[in-house]
Order: structure tokens, then C-alpha cells, then sequence
């Protein structure tokens, strides 16, 4: 598969869990009265749009988002007052906000249901061989394949996968001797394990503070409709406490900002899942559902987080904030949000480069 396949089918990925987010937004909007100019996917130059009913649907030249574009936002608009967004009570204009959100919520659930029914649980085996080599690794620059069977860690004799964790960590050396058998060959490859931030060492935890980038052999167990859906359940709102951990920790200072990822990061995972398969693609829409909903509950300016702070300052005070003002609000979530993208650019380049 080319890199232009990889980027499309990242692309196509990525825009699937964008559609979901404003598709939230258009129904809770169009269930409530309020009127939707358009619906779009992507930013910046149409590239194709067709109009149906009152909303005309289209596609813009930068796919890195989207949105609706209600009725009665902008200042001297004329429009039926029944169609307005601000005409609207609180709880119905709260209700449209967050169906974005939860539009994605929902749908991270569907996506790890769809692929605990169809797949199964995977439970991790106990037998020393490598289920997977993680891209750009220490492993995968070794020459470590799936299926490697490791025998011996720098002399000492592995039993369990397990034991290949401990002796990395264990080892005081800067590279370290595996035995592996492939096939019916022996082999011996030598790795140079990456230190770890202190961020990743948090997440990790067990003492774990090198890696060399192998994951355990699974095997899938069948999960039926009603536990799959309660795994389901339960591991969304586990990464999701995770992820409102990770990114406190990333602004009190105590995670990296090199940690953050951008556009060419996720779109080349988005890919690269699409390339290794279906149950891929389902763990990626899965993640990337729970980061955008997440994401956009974050109190800043333009993210739906900060919609709601305005709209419930505007309700206590029982009157519209100054137009100048919230565009003065905009603004700023502009520079904010420009100004993390471009960070995240930076360290997307970083990696692409080493």
C-alpha cells in the first residue's frame, strides 16, 4: 500500500469520527427548531456542497474538523424567530452544544462493542512470543518479526513473557542480547531499549522504565451481546478518566508537551489502522471518539466547552453578552487552539524526522 493510500484511508477514518461530532449537533439543533444553514466537513474552500431541504452539506478543503452553522449566531442576522439558536431556552441550547460530544461518547461505545462481539476479549498469553511490534521501536529497528519466540535475554532463560519485561528492566546494560527462535532458525538480535519520560513512566507505572517496543501474544475469548456491551461501557469511561488525567498533568507541567500529538501524527495512525485491518480501525475510531468528545468539552473559546461557559454566564445574567465581546472570546480561542496545533505540528515533525 502507497503513503498516499495510507494518508486517504487516514483521512477517511478521521472524517468519519468528525461527521459523527456535528452530526450530533445538526439533529439536536433540527429536534429543537433551530435552523442549519450548513452542515460541513473540513474547513477553509468548498470543495463540493449540495443543498438539501434548508442545509446545504458540504466538503471544504482542509479535513481537520468540521461544523453546523446555526441560525441566529451572527450579529444583525436576520432570521424567524422560532429558528433561532438564541431564542431558545438554556436547556435546549445546552442540549445542542453537548450532542456533539455525546454523539462521540456513543459511538466509542458502539465501536469497542462492535469489536468485543465480533472479535472477542483478548487475553494475553503467558507464552514468551511477540504478538506485535510496535512501530518506529527499538524492537522493530532490531529486525524483532511477529511470532519471534524468545529464548534468552542477555543468558538469562525466558519462560513467560513476563520474565522478558523484567529482564529489560533488570539488564544495566545500554544494549541488550536476545536469543529468539523464528521457525526452525535460531537468531540473535540486539536492542537498545528508549528510556522513558516521566509522563509515559506515570501511565505505565510497575516500575517500568525502559521499553523496546513488543506487545504480548493475545488470544480472543467470545464475549456475548449484554457483556460486550458492559465491557464496552466500563473501558470508555476508563480511558476517558485517563485522558482528563493526562492532559491535567500536561498543563500543571507534569507531562511533557512533546507528548502532544497533530494533525500528520493522527492521520498516519488513522492510516496505518485502515492498512492492518478492520478490528484496527475500530480501536482507532474508538480512542480518537473519546479524545474528540473529551476535547471539545475543554472550557476554551470556539470548543463547544467554551460555548457552554458563555451560555451559562448568559443565563445567570439573564441578557446576551456583548457581541464584541465574544468575538473578542473567539479570538482568543483562535490564538489557543492555533497555538497547540502548532506545537503538536512541531512535535509530529520531530518524530517524522527522527
Amino acid at each position: 500500500m502507497t503513503k498516499k493510500m495510507v494518508v486517504l484511508l487516514g483521512l477517511l477514518v478521521l472524517s468519519v469520527v468528525i461527521i459523527i461530532h456535528e452530526l450530533g449537533h445538526f439533529l439536536a439543533a433540527r429536534a429543537v427548531g433551530v435552523r442549519v444553514y450548513e452542515f460541513a466537513v473540513g474547513f477553509g474552500k468548498k470543495l463540493l456542497s449540495v443543498q438539501a431541504g434548508q442545509t446545504e452539506f458540504s466538503l471544504r478543503l482542509v479535513p481537520l474538523g468540521g461544523f453546523v452553522a446555526l441560525a441566529g449566531l451572527d450579529e444583525g442576522e436576520e432570521v424567524a424567530p422560532e429558528e433561532d439558536f438564541k431564542n431558545k431556552s438554556y436547556l435546549a441550547r445546552l442540549f445542542i452544544i453537548l450532542a456533539g460530544p455525546l454523539f462521540n461518547f456513543i459511538s466509542a461505545v458502539f465501536f469497542l462493542f462492535l469489536s468485543l462481539w465480533i472479535y472477542g476479549l483478548a487475553i494475553p498469553s503467558e507464552r514468551p512470543v511477540v504478538g506485535q511490534v510496535m512501530r518506529g521501536s527499538p524492537a522493530e529497528d532490531a529486525g524483532f518479526k511477529k511470532g519471534d519466540i524468545v529464548l534468552f535475554v542477555d543468558g538469562v532463560q525466558i519462560n513467560v513473557f513476563a520474565d522478558i519485561a523484567k529482564a529489560v528492566q533488570e539488564s544495566a546494560k545500554d544494549k541488550i542480547e536476545f536469543k529468539i527462535k523464528r521457525g526452525q532458525e535460531e537468531l540473535t538480535l540486539t536492542v537498545k531499549p528508549r528510556e522513558l519520560k516521566e509522563s509515559e513512566k506515570k501511565v505505565l507505572g510497575g516500575g517500568i522504565n525502559k521499553l523496546i517496543g513488543i506487545r504480548v501474544e493475545e488470544n480472543f475469548q467470545p464475549v456475548s451481546l449484554g457483556e460486550s456491551i458492559k465491557l464496552a461501557i466500563f473501558k470508555t469511561v476508563e480511558v476517558s478518566a485517563l485522558i482528563v488525567k493526562l492532559v491535567k498533568d500536561l498543563f500543571s507541567g507534569e507531562a511533557s508537551k512533546e507528548d502532544l500529538a497533530g494533525p500528520v501524527y493522527i492521520i498516519s495512525e488513522a492510516g496505518q489502522s485502515a492498512k492492518e485491518g478492520f478490528k484496527s480501525v475500530l480501536s482507532f475510531l474508538f480512542i480518537i471518539s473519546v479524545n474528540l468528545a473529551l476535547i471539545n468539552l475543554f472550557p476554551i473559546p470556539l470548543l463547544d466547552g467554551g460555548h457552554i461557559v458563555v451560555l451559562s454566564i448568559e443565563s445567570l445574567l439573564r441578557r446576551e453578552l456583548p457581541f464584541f465581546l465574544k468575538n473578542a472570546l473567539n479570538i482568543l480561542g483562535f490564538v489557543i487552539l492555533v497555538g497547540l496545533m502548532l506545537l503538536a505540528l512541531k512535535n509530529d515533525i520531530v518524530r517524522l524526522i527522527y
